[in-house]
C-alpha cells in the first residue's frame, strides 16, 4: 500500500485547480503596473495559451508548419493590405515560433515520459543551441562589435538555433505512426502548388510582378513592416545577366530564387520516393516533372546539384523500392535530362554552367571572392564576430560588420565562431548518417525521402545558404526529427526480409559515405 506524502498532494491540486486562479492573477497583474503592460501581458497570455494547445497535438503542429510556412510572408502582406493594423500584422508573424514552442514542449513531455537518455545527436544539438544562446544573451563578451540589439539578436538566434530546437521536439514527441509518411506528402503537395506559381511566375512574368506589387502590396509591407529597404520599389523579380543577356530566375511565393530551389528539394525527393513506390502512372510522376521545371527556372545550380544527388540516391536498391519501379524511373529521369537540355538552354542556365567552369561569370569570382574573405574572417576571429553579422539577419538590419559567408557552415563560423562552426558540422553529419540509419531500417516513404533530401540540401549548403529561411530550415529539420522519432519506435521488417534487402542496402549507401 503506497503512502502519497501531504506535500506531493499539495502539488498535485495546485496542479489541478491552477487554470481557475488565471483571472486573479490577471487583476493582480493589472493593478501592480496599473494597466501600461496590458497588451504586452493579454499577448503574453495569449501566446502561452496556444503554446499549450500545440503541445497537445504537435502532430497537426508540425503539418501547419509544412503546409503555412511558405505562404506567410505574403498572406501577412495581404492582410496588412487589407487594412489590418501594423500592431496586429507584426505580432501575427509570431506563429510559427508559437507552434514550434509547441512542437518542443510535446518533446520534452515526450522524452521524461519515455525515461530516455540523450545520446550523441542530442547532445550535439543542446551543446549547439547552448552556444547560440551564449552568443544570444552575452555578445559583447564573445565579440566587442557585436551586435547589441534585441531584434537582431532575436532573429539571428531563431534562424540559427531554431530548426535544432524543432528537430529535437520532433524527434521526441508523441506522434502517430505513420506521421512521417503522411507529412512529406503533404511537403510535396505544398511543394506541386508553389512550382505551379513558379511556372506561371516565368511564362507571365508581368502578371505576378503585377500581383505582388499592386494587389498584395508586397513592397509597401516590405518597407513598413520588416523596415526593410527594397532593392527595387517596381520590380520583385530576379534577373541572372550573362554576357549581356537578362535571364528570369523565379522565385513563386517565396520571392527569392535561391531559397526557393533549396524549398523544393525536400517535395522533390519526396516525389520521386512516391513515384518509386506506387508507380509512374500515380500523380507524383507528374509532380516529379513540374517541381523539376521549377527548380531549372531557379537556375540555382547548388540547388541542382542536390536535385541531381537526390535522383542517383533514388535509383540505388533500398527497402520497399522494386528493382522494376527503380528500372522504369531510370528511364524517366534520363528521358527528363534530354528534355531539360534545351530547357536549360533557353532560360541560361547551360551558360551559367559553362561560364561557371571557365571563370567567366560574375557570380562564380564573386563566390571564390566571397569564400576567401569568410576564411580571411574567421582566422582573424575565431570567436566568431556575434550573431547578425552574416547573411540574412546582418543584410536586412544592415549591422555595420556583416560579412556575406561562401556558405552556410562559413556563416556559423563567422557569426559564432571556429567551435561552434564544428559543432555544426558534427551535427548535420550525425543527422544525415541516423537518418540513413533510419532508412535501412524501415519502410516508410517519408523516411527515405528526407533522408534523400537532407544529403541533397547538406551538399547544398556548401555552397550556399541552404538553412537561412525559415521555410526551408523548418520545414526539413521538422520532418528529419519527426521520421526519427518514428523510427526509433517502429517495428523493425521480419529477419528473412531484413537479410535479403540488407544485402541490396548495404550495396547501395555505405555508411561513411552518407557522413
Amino acid at each position: 500500500m503506497s503512502v502519497t506524502s501531504p506535500v506531493r498532494s499539495l502539488g498535485r491540486a495546485a496542479f489541478v485547480w491552477w487554470p481557475w486562479l488565471v483571472p486573479l492573477w490577471i487583476v493582480a497583474f493589472i493593478f501592480v503596473t496599473r494597466g501600461v503592460f496590458l497588451d504586452l501581458g493579454v499577448s503574453a497570455l495569449l501566446a502561452l495559451v496556444a503554446v499549450l494547445l500545440a503541445a497537445r497535438r504537435p502532430d497537426r503542429s508540425l503539418l501547419i508548419l509544412i503546409a503555412v510556412l511558405p505562404f506567410q510572408t505574403l498572406v501577412l502582406a495581404q492582410l496588412y493590405a487589407w487594412g489590418v493594423p501594423a500592431g496586429i500584422v507584426r505580432p501575427l508573424a509570431g506563429w510559427k515560433e508559437v507552434l514550434a514552442l509547441g512542437v518542443i514542449v510535446a518533446g520534452v513531455q515526450g522524452f521524461r515520459a519515455r525515461q530516455k537518455r540523450l545520446d550523441r545527436l542530442d547532445v550535439l544539438g543542446l551543446v549547439y543551441v547552448g552556444m547560440v544562446v551564449a552568443y544570444a544573451l552575452l555578445p559583447q563578451l564573445f565579440s566587442p562589435g557585436a551586435p547589441s540589439e534585441a531584434n537582431v539578436r532575436s532573429l539571428a538566434f531563431r534562424a540559427s538555433a531554431g530548426f535544432v530546437l524543432l528537430l529535437l521536439g520532433a524527434r521526441h514527441a508523441p506522434l502517430p505512426e505513420g506521421f512521417a509518411s503522411r507529412a512529406a506528402q503533404l511537403a510535396m503537395i505544398v511543394g506541386a502548388i508553389v512550382s505551379t506559381i513558379a511556372v506561371y511566375e516565368y511564362f507571365f512574368s508581368d502578371s505576378w510582378n503585377t500581383f505582388i506589387v499592386d494587389r498584395v502590396q508586397y513592397i509597401r509591407y516590405q518597407f513598413e513592416i520588416l523596415d526593410v529597404s527594397p532593392f527595387n520599389f517596381v520590380d520583385i523579380r530576379r534577373y541572372g545577366h550573362i554576357g549581356g543577356q537578362k535571364f528570369l530566375r523565379v522565385g513563386s511565393v517565396l520571392l527569392d530564387p535561391l531559397t526557393l530551389g533549396f524549398f523544393l528539394l525536400v517535395p522533390f525527393a519526396v516525389a520521386i520516393e512516391r513515384t518509386l513506390r506506387v508507380g509512374l502512372r500515380s500523380s507524383s510522376g507528374a509532380v516529379f516533372g513540374l517541381i523539376g521545371a521549377a527548380l531549372l527556372f531557379t537556375q540555382t545550380r547548388a540547388a541542382l546539384l542536390g536535385a541531381l544527388v537526390i535522383a542517383f540516391i533514388a535509383v540505388r536498391p533500398a527497402i520497399g523500392r522494386p528493382a522494376n519501379r527503380r528500372a522504369q524511373f531510370t528511364l524517366l529521369f534520363a528521358a527528363a535530362m534530354l528534355i531539360a537540355l534545351p530547357a536549360a538552354t533557353a532560360t541560361g542556365l547551360s551558360e551559367r554552367a559553362t561560364t561557371t567552369a571557365s571563370g567567366e561569370e560574375q557570380s562564380a569570382v564573386d563566390h571564390v571572392k566571397s569564400f576567401w574573405t569568410s576564411t580571411s574572417v574567421i582566422s582573424k576571429n575565431p570567436l566568431g564576430q556575434g550573431l547578425g553579422t552574416s547573411a540574412g539577419t546582418g543584410q536586412r538590419f544592415e549591422v555595420g560588420n556583416t560579412t556575406i559567408s561562401e556558405n552556410n557552415y562559413l556563416q556559423v563560423g563567422i557569426e559564432t565562431g571556429v567551435i561552434a562552426m564544428a559543432v555544426f558540422v558534427a551535427l548535420t553529419v550525425a543527422l544525415i548518417r541516423r537518418l540513413n540509419r533510419a532508412a535501412r531500417s524501415v519502410d516508410d516513404l517519408g523516411t527515405a525521402a528526407i533522408r534523400s533530401a537532407g544529403i541533397g540540401l547538406a551538399i547544398g549548403a556548401f555552397f550556399l545558404h541552404t538553412w537561412n529561411d525559415f521555410a526551408v530550415a523548418w520545414t526539413f529539420w521538422g520532418l528529419a526529427g519527426a521520421a526519427l522519432g518514428i523510427a526509433e519506435i517502429a517495428p523493425r521488417p521480419h529477419a528473412p526480409e531484413a537479410a535479403g534487402e540488407g544485402s541490396a542496402l548495404s550495396a547501395s549507401v555505405p555508411a561513411r559515405a552518407d557522413s
